[in-house]
């Protein structure tokens, strides 16, 4: 199996086919599409479910995917005086991150955390030390509170390798409507396709790319601002102007977001390739590699479910309140074929079921 989130056809057949229905749960659950579970607690209180991954082989220790910040002064972030300030990402804020876009994603807002971290038998305490304090800075500015967790050190591991899993908590109104996807709804993407994966892919091959990129160009494929990775806004934005839906875009890239909430629909989609957004320092970097850009981890995008009459007002929401490009990129119908079509690139390509990730090729 491919590196990444398990392909589509492997996580129904092994894994999805064997969970139990649960009335419960009344919206989202255990299937690709949907990315958290409302369970109904009592008549006018639900609780929301998100999961969030990342590990050190997707993020190593001092990793330079996230740019030098300017000190209080304005001086050049690129002068690594003693009073600039370098922010970087670790595996475990990444799996915060995601759990939490999960829970905006399902319209709701998180109010609590569990932390998981498996650790390989030479993990350097102050690893774990660094990661949590990080942590616990970032949930105590949201109000966020850490409700407990488990940690362990495994041989299961390699002896320097760690995984971080977060789950996020949301009560509320389980009540709130949730209309259906029907053919003839509008597909809007928002947010960059590939840009997270494209900083990482940087940092993993930056001497490599040196030979074929000038320095100055790789440095904007760096992470400028960390609030690009989460979805918050862009949801919330959607959800007030009518979107009937909205999917969190990660591993797989926007492909596999276009491609999981046509599916979990039980219908097709047709999307125009020219209406993804995606920057030009991102196609650059994958076509040195031989990657697609498309299929590449692209957390902070976003995808949205919306009625033809509600679509403007969802698109122009977005763009006023996040400053996020986003698109009416196509439609979902009826024939249950996803694909990327242009008529000015002479694209009609069929998007396969979601199997890896680009970023770990």
């Amino acid at each position: 199996m491919n590196t990444g989130s398990i392909s589509e056809m492997v996580l129904n057949r092994s894994v999805v086919k064997h969970i139990a229905k649960n009335k419960k749960i009344t919206d989202g659950g255990a299937a690709a599409g949907y990315d958290a579970a409302l369970l109904d607690i009592r008549e006018d209180v639900g609780l929301l479910v998100g999961e969030g991954y990342s590990d050190s082989a997707e993020l190593p220790k001092d990793n330079d995917i996230v740019a030098v910040v300017p000190n209080q002064r304005g001086e050049d972030s690129g002068n690594a005086g003693n009073n600039s300030i370098v922010t970087g990402l670790s595996c475990l804020e990444m799996a915060y991150i995601r759990a939490c876009n999960n829970i905006y994603a399902a319209g709701g807002k998180p109010q609590f955390i569990s932390v998981r971290l498996t650790l390989g038998t030479k993990v350097k305490e102050g690893v774990v030390r660094k990661m949590m304090n990080d942590l616990t800075e970032l949930t105590a500015a949201r109000g966020i509170f850490i409700i407990g967790g488990d940690t362990k050190i495994s041989e299961a591991m390699q002896p320097e390798e760690y995984t971080a899993s977060v789950t996020a908590f949301s009560c509320t109104d389980h009540k709130r409507s949730t209309e259906k996807i029907v053919p003839g709804d509008r597909l809007i993407v928002a947010g960059y396709a590939g840009l997270y994966g494209a900083a990482v892919l940087r940092e993993r091959h930056k001497e490599e790319l040196k030979d074929r990129l000038p320095e100055s160009y790789l440095d904007r494929i760096r992470i400028n601002d960390k609030s690009v990775l989460t979805i918050e806004k862009a949801a919330e934005a959607a959800f007030k102007a009518g979107a009937k839906r909205v999917h969190d875009a990660s591993f797989g890239g926007i492909y596999a977001a276009i491609y999981q909430i046509a599916q979990s629909a039980g219908l097709g989609a047709r999307v125009k390739h020219e209406c993804i957004p995606i920057k030009q320092e991102t196609i650059e970097i994958t076509e040195r590699l031989g990657l697609n850009p498309y299929l590449l981890c692209s957390t902070g995008a976003l995808v949205i479910a919306v009625s033809p009459d509600r679509t403007d007002s969802v698109v122009n929401s977005i763009k006023a309140h996040t400053g996020l490009l986003a698109y009416d990129a196509g439609e979902f119908i009826r024939e249950k074929l996803k694909c990327i079509v242009s008529d000015i690139y002479l694209i009609n390509r069929k998007l396969d079921m979601p199997d890896g990730d680009e970023m770990f090729k």
